[in-house]
């Protein structure tokens, strides 16, 4: 009587997996079938992912709505007791300090909640490209000179379906990330495209829909992440950085924001290599927006008559800077 099969796996140096089986037969020899399982190992992976962050987004969300209760009664109690202390009084200073905790406190609950896809958004018809250039002043500014910053334009963007406003926090987050892993000075690119995520694509990745996408993709040129960090970076606290650098929560914010807005985020990393996050938003369907439109109108600045400390260490900055303040009004002292 012929044996039962036996099945092993055998996984290729190129990352393909295959299931033999092999088939005694009752006249001799045996018979071996071979099936490449790679796709739906990818796809079981995926899928137990999901549903880890998923658990993990529950219980942030739960915690943080209990914690957002404790920091009402907190504040609220907080305010009580300002309102009657007067200006004079020392103990104001402290009672400052623990407002600001306070607020500090709710800000971290605000990208639990985010993460755990229970924060209230107001998604609307959106065109990318003008929330990235109106963006880009910002974050020359906040990512610093050491720091090339490029945005590369589209024609023909599709517009998105996404609450601009948690969008532009997603992108600060991303960007702040990227400036921590390019200490030392590189490049930050954001890119955006139209794209389409297919059948096959949203097979090998849970919670992913088919259909037509606008991505946004930033990408960097730092120090870039192994696998086993790799894995783990959208998990909220989970951070490679010393104790006291932060909570490290940015990543995690931008993860439920793409999950709840419908969309979906990918990452790409490679130590020594940079690091690239994808943000994929569901494209709004049936609406043409407007094209970007420079304002031509003339600023208006606003005069005074404040004493104004400029610092530049460029002179013909700090030349055109200086006449620029009298003009306006105001007593200028100047520091290189």
């Amino acid at each position: 009587m012929a044996a039962g099969p036996v099945t092993y796996e055998r996984t290729r140096a190129d990352g393909r997996t295959f299931e033999l089986r092999r088939t005694a037969m009752s006249a001799g020899g045996f018979v071996l079938t071979v099936t490449d399982t790679t796709e739906r190992i990818r796809t079981e992976a995926s899928l137990r992912e999901a549903q880890r962050l998923r658990a993990i987004g529950q219980l942030t969300a739960g915690i943080a709505h209990d914690f957002n209760n404790l920091l009402a009664v907190l504040v609220g109690s907080l305010e009580l007791v300002q309102a009657k202390l007067e200006e004079s009084d020392p103990a104001l200073q402290h009672l400052q300090r623990a407002m600001w905790a306070c607020e500090r406190g709710a800000s971290l609950t605000q990208q639990l909640v985010a993460f755990g896809r229970k924060q209230a958004l107001a998604p609307q018809p959106v065109n990318l490209l003008n929330v990235l250039a109106d963006m880009v002043s910002l974050l020359r500014r906040t990512l610093g000179d050491h720091i090339e910053l490029e945005l590369v334009e589209t024609t023909g963007l599709w517009p998105a379906m996404v609450d601009d406003e948690q969008l532009e926090i997603a992108v600060m987050n991303l960007a702040l990330n990227a400036r921590d892993a390019i200490p030392e000075g590189g490049k930050l690119t954001l890119e955006i495209a139209n794209t389409i995520l297919d059948e096959d694509y949203a097979r090998r990745y849970a919670e992913v829909e088919p259909g037509e996408y606008v991505m946004l993709a930033v990408s960097d040129t730092g120090t870039g992440m192994p696998p086993e960090v790799l894995a783990r970076v959208f998990e909220p606290f989970f951070t490679t950085k010393e104790v006291g650098k932060g909570a490290d929560l940015g990543l995690s914010m931008v993860f439920g924001f793409a999950k709840q807005s419908g969309g979906h985020v990918a990452i790409y990393s490679e130590p020594g290599y940079g690091t690239t996050v994808r943000l994929y938003l569901p494209r709004a369907l049936g609406v043409i927006l407007p094209a970007r439109q420079p304002d031509q109108s003339p600023a208006i600045l606003p005069h005074g008559s404040a004493t104004v400390l400029v610092v530049e260490d460029n002179a013909a900055v700090r030349e055109v800077a200086t006449n620029i303040l009298r003009d306006l009004g105001y007593r200028v002292r100047l520091a290189s």
